[in-house]
């Protein structure tokens, strides 16, 4: 079992996997052999990395426990500004897109469900040091998937990257691209990432 270990590239490229659970010997050789078919640029630009055959009891309640320890019992703004939580441009646009609005609520809601997440569906590796894995929460009755990763840090410390929003339940392609096609969600994502950089720019600000 090790958090640590390294992988080989199809191009010879190697990176060491650093993650936040120990991993059996069948679980490490599959994550080496999922990176020996891909140079790592390619599988990082797939749309989807690979799924992992299992994860065990065990590790699915570490990851839980983990996640819990570190969202503690801050708010959704020291969650933000602190960094624990970091919610990527992919994950504001499937949240944009999904919910219809760029309400700083719905943004506030992706977190809120991050930190009640309580299962662990899978694991997956997409090329990163960094495996991803695939939380929801049991009794969620809108049955949201986010996908989110523990990173870290220049000092060493862990943070959490979401990575993607879904439904268990998700739209078909039609709906998707309907959607995707909509003028109105498109002016939509621009207005949700002006407010965040103009939020960013003032936390900047504070901080120095």
């Amino acid at each position: 079992m090790s958090k640590t270990f390294f992988v080989v590239f199809e191009d010879g490229e190697t990176l060491e996997i650093d993650d936040v659970i120990e991993f059996g010997d069948e679980q490490t050789l599959e994550i080496q052999q999922i990176a020996a078919k891909y140079t790592k640029p390619n599988l990082r630009g797939a749309e989807k990395g690979e799924d992992l055959s299992y994860l065990n009891d065990g590790q699915k309640e570490e990851i839980i426990l983990i996640k819990n320890d570190l969202v503690g019992d801050k708010s959704f703004r020291e969650l933000l500004d602190k960094k624990i939580v970091v919610i990527t441009d992919h994950s504001k646009d499937q949240l944009l897109l999904r919910e219809g609005s760029n309400d700083t609520s719905h943004l506030i809601s992706m977190v809120n469900r991050i930190v009640q997440t309580d299962t662990v569906l899978k694991a997956q590796y997409k090329g990163y040091t960094e495996l991803t894995y695939t939380t929801a929460k049991v009794a969620d009755p809108s049955h949201y998937k986010l996908a989110i990763s523990f990173k870290k840090g220049n000092r060493g410390n862990r943070y959490i990257k979401s990575i993607t929003v879904a439904f268990r339940n998700a739209p078909t392609k039609q709906m998707t691209s309907k959607i995707t096609l909509s003028k109105k969600q498109e002016n939509g994502i621009q207005d949700l990432y002006k407010k965040l950089l103009e939020e960013q720019k003032k936390q900047e600000g504070q901080n120095n």
